[in-house]
């Protein structure tokens, strides 16, 4: 069949045979012609293995367009790569996000494949929601060169995603270096490739996103440091950068605005700013699933998504549906922390049960509802309950941060040290209380709580010298450390100890000693 047809024909069938699908203007930009049209037409009525997908799409019969690439492949060994990154760039300008990355990765332009992704502001898609592990598939195969802004923040981002600030940190000051000295290197794009006097001015939308996309970056950082002033400058620095960005983007890619709020109400939990950590966490779970307005609606019909997935993806899960999980379990733990086990403990089954539990972007190990939950059942004495929690396989429905989350971490210690404390193991206890989160700044309320378990833990052994040192020494005035203190008093056999009234403004933070 391809012998029959004419010369022009058989070029311009051997070079869309890269395309899972295709209009006459890509076909043109693949082709360096403007007969596409005309020749998909004909094609097409003649029932030439060409199918009509509507709006002036068009895709070749699988077995045939297999047969052309390894006639494409024999002709003109080499052709595919500058095909894939034609295509790429008409893409990129024209149609969907994911078919510009699938192009840019065949072609190796990582370069364009990162430009793309960042200026498009859906950075965001790499640390979560359903896209995360099939971005992250993708952008394995890039290597440590080019070095650009834009690849920077692509690795940055899969590297604290997973928690890993050794990797990700250089990455992220690299990419934020070459960011601000941006504008006194005009001939620069965002994306890091050198422009030639005849291509385009960089587009103003692109080079804001790529500053909002590296404040995101630099806000869970700031979170996973443990360094809360950190996350509120670099939140207020995404706050005026939003100002910059088309409102297009922003209502396509919610995620990053639930990551902002997120990561930044996970960092004010760390500081024990309850009050301002509930209002952005409650930001994120009010607003509930959010639908993209018309702005937001990509520019050509969209078939199923040609980034591969390895596992199903419900395709109904919004984006911003893990980060809302990962909210109200962070909600949770503030009510437990507040002594409002009940609150807690619905907060925290909620978060389990508004859960997709073949969500592929969840990382494993214990996630915060479970732990929250484990800390409810302690409190109440239900210890073979708690202990069923924290020793039970990773649930995906369990919405887990970075493992590197010193609030994650801080939890996770503490409710283990409170259940061997209730089983008698004061040993295990102290070990397990005395666990050091690596953190800039500590938290209040996580170094009370393990003083409160460890003072315990003397208290059983008969220690209260040592009780009364640990309580006393903390800084502040957690009303709860006071009553422990005065407690251990009594138990060291001074009983003219009285435990001060807590100033109005005492921050809480510790939950009932166990």
């Amino acid at each position: 069949m391809l012998r029959r047809q004419r010369a022009e024909t058989q070029d311009l069938l051997l070079r869309i045979s890269v395309l899972d699908r295709f209009c006459p203007a890509l076909a043109d930009a693949l082709t360096g012609r403007a007969d596409a049209e005309l020749i998909l037409t004909a094609l097409h009525r003649e029932n030439a293995f060409v199918e009509d997908l509507g709006h002036s799409w068009f895709r070749l019969h699988p077995l045939f367009r297999e047969i052309l690439r390894a006639h494409l492949r024999a002709r003109h060994p080499g052709l595919e790569t500058e095909l894939h990154r034609r295509a790429a760039a008409w893409l990129r300008r024209h149609g969907p996000l994911v078919e510009t990355l699938e192009h840019a990765a065949a072609a190796g332009d990582w370069a364009a494949a990162a430009g793309a992704l960042v200026g498009d502001l859906a950075l965001g898609e790499l640390l979560t929601g359903p896209r995360a592990e099939p971005l992250a598939a993708l952008f394995a195969a890039m290597g440590p060169e080019p070095r650009t802004p834009a690849t920077d923040l692509v690795r940055a981002a899969r590297a604290l995603s997973l928690g890993d600030l050794d990797r990700g940190l250089p990455h992220l000051e690299r990419a934020t270096r070459e960011l601000e000295d941006a504008t006194n290197r005009p001939a620069q794009e965002p994306n890091g490739l050198t422009r030639e006097p005849h291509q385009e001015q960089p587009e103003p939308a692109e080079t804001a996103a790529a500053r909002l996309g590296c404040a995101l970056l630099h806000v869970l950082a700031a979170r996973l440091t443990g360094s809360p002033a950190r996350a509120e400058a670099a939140a207020h620095r995404a706050e005026e950068l939003k100002q910059e960005v088309p409102g297009r983007l922003l209502d396509r890619h919610p995620e990053l605005t639930a990551l902002l709020r997120a990561h930044l109400g996970a960092a004010r939990l760390w500081a024990g700013r309850f009050t301002q950590a509930r209002a952005a966490l409650t930001a994120v779970t009010d607003r509930g699933c959010t639908t993209p307005t018309a702005a937001a609606q990509v520019r050509a019909p969209e078939p199923a998504s040609p980034v591969r997935t390895r596992s199903p993806v419900a395709p109904e899960r919004p984006s911003t549906a893990q980060v809302r999980e990962e909210c109200l379990a962070h909600l949770a733990l503030l009510d437990h922390l507040d002594g409002h086990s009940g609150r807690a403990e619905r907060k925290a089954l909620a978060a389990l049960a508004a859960a997709d539990h073949t969500d592929p972007s969840v990382l494993p190990g214990i996630g915060p509802a479970t732990l929250v939950l484990a800390a409810v059942a302690t409190d109440r004495d239900e210890l073979d309950r708690a202990e069923a929690l924290v020793d039970a396989p990773p649930d995906a429905a369990d919405a887990r941060p970075p493992a590197r989350d010193p609030v994650a971490q801080a939890l996770h210690a503490l409710v283990t040290a409170r259940l061997l404390l209730a089983r008698g193991d004061t040993e295990g206890a102290l070990e397990a209380a005395d666990r050091t989160v690596v953190a800039d700044e500590p938290s209040p309320w996580a170094e009370a709580h393990a003083a409160l378990v460890a003072a315990g833990a003397h208290l059983a052994d008969g220690r209260p010298e040592l009780a009364v040192k640990l309580l006393t020494e903390l800084p502040g005035e957690d009303p709860l450390c006071l009553v422990g203190a005065a407690q251990a008093e009594l138990a060291a056999g001074r009983p003219g100890a009285r435990p001060r009234p807590a100033r109005p403004d005492t921050p809480r933070g510790t939950p009932p000693a166990p």
